[in-house]
């Protein structure tokens, strides 16, 4: 007799075909007789939650359910619990490695892969930061893609979650983490920037955990990193690690609301470039005026650019540009009339900014 209650379940995944999933029967079971969990510090009300599904791993199955598989990607789960973003990967030919640091983790995995006919899938077992609790080798590193729910149920105030994912990681790796925001995001971002690994922000349907997509910045490239920032996203230091000193940056639309925070790094980073997309043509007119001055008001006009950001309807191309060059236009017609430019230098500034810096850039040809 197990010393618990279990329950199976049918579950459907967006984008992937249903699986059987044997899980606890609920929040009160509890069976540690051996004293294996108390050990690594599992206390008995945290011991049944590897056991039990939770919107944020499924959030995180159906996202990887619309990842295509590529060959000789290696690919980690981190905290897997029951490991549903694993299964789903699995069954979809991903060469992936499930972990977590739960005494009964390996043995929900193994009965979920036989309750729904698959082959077995590599697992590897510890705790983050605590070596004598974990099998991981030395060749355990350099993952393609490390992916993780629900994992900042605690501060990571010294950044060993942080530390322990720059372990795992290539030069060129993903790391995906859903997370419904608990209050411990600050310490683990403090962490992943202090390991020069820039982080992007984007949400699901309202409501839905967010997904962070934690890309590496690399320094052996030429090409540029665009930073889909705006819209209240998190702002993050573009400073911070040697991966991003000589790697061209792009602060995408306009960094709308901290737009004279995007101008003012655009102006004190040899690397950074401001693009005022989005400010423009999707806000308000006396919004757009005040970023298009605070821009070219703070920014050198050689590291600026402009794009439409029109999206599905064409009609927002022509808006976004000739709206884009009207704005522009007035602004830079200000600066002439307070004197701070000559005609021919505010005519130079707008083709740098609407053509010839991106052209630079991206390394687009053309001519005038």
């Amino acid at each position: 007799m197990s010393g618990y209650q279990t329950r199976q379940d049918r579950v459907a995944i967006a984008g992937a075909g249903d699986l059987l999933i044997r899980s606890l029967l609920d929040r009160q079971q509890f069976f540690d007789p051996l004293g294996e969990a108390q050990r690594i510090g599992i206390s008995p009300a945290a011991w049944p939650m590897f056991g039990l599904l939770w919107p944020s791993g499924a959030q995180l199955a159906a996202r990887l359910a619309l990842r295509p598989v590529h060959a000789g990607e290696r690919i980690l789960e981190l905290g897997c619990g029951l490991a549903l973003a694993s299964l789903v990967a699995h069954r979809r030919g991903a060469d992936i490695t499930a972990s977590d640091c739960h005494p009964l983790a390996p043995d929900f995995l193994r009965e979920n892969l036989r309750l729904n006919d698959l082959p077995p899938l590599p697992y590897r077992h510890g705790q983050w930061g605590v070596p004598a609790t974990s099998n991981w080798s030395a060749s355990a590193g350099d993952y393609d893609l490390v992916i993780g729910s629900d994992l900042l149920y605690e501060r990571d105030e010294d950044g060993t979650l942080a530390a322990f994912i720059g372990e795992q990681v290539g030069p060129r790796a993903e790391v995906w983490i859903v997370d419904p925001d608990r209050g411990n995001r600050p310490a683990f971002n403090q962490g992943m920037h202090a390991l020069a690994l820039a982080v992007d922000f984007q949400g699901f349907a309202e409501r839905a955990p967010h997904l962070r997509i934690v890309k590496r910045l690399f320094q052996d490239t030429d090409h540029p990193a665009l930073i889909d920032r705006g819209d209240g996203d998190f702002f993050f230091s573009i400073g911070r690690g040697q991966q991003t000193h000589h790697m061209p940056v792009v602060l995408l639309h306009g960094c709308w609301p901290f737009f004279r925070e995007g101008a003012y790094l655009a102006a004190v980073y040899g690397n950074a470039f401001l693009d005022l997309s989005y400010g423009i043509p999707f806000l308000s007119r006396p919004e757009m005026r005040s970023m298009t001055r605070a821009a070219l008001g703070a920014a050198p006009l050689s590291k600026l650019m402009y794009s439409s950001d029109g999206a599905r309807v064409p009609e927002l191309h022509w808006l976004g540009a000739h709206d884009g060059r009207r704005l522009i236009g007035a602004a830079l017609g200000e600066l002439v009339d307070d004197g701070d430019l000559t005609a021919a230098q505010a005519r130079r500034g707008g083709e740098q900014v609407l053509r010839d810096n991106a052209r630079t850039l991206y390394g687009l040809g053309g001519g005038a």
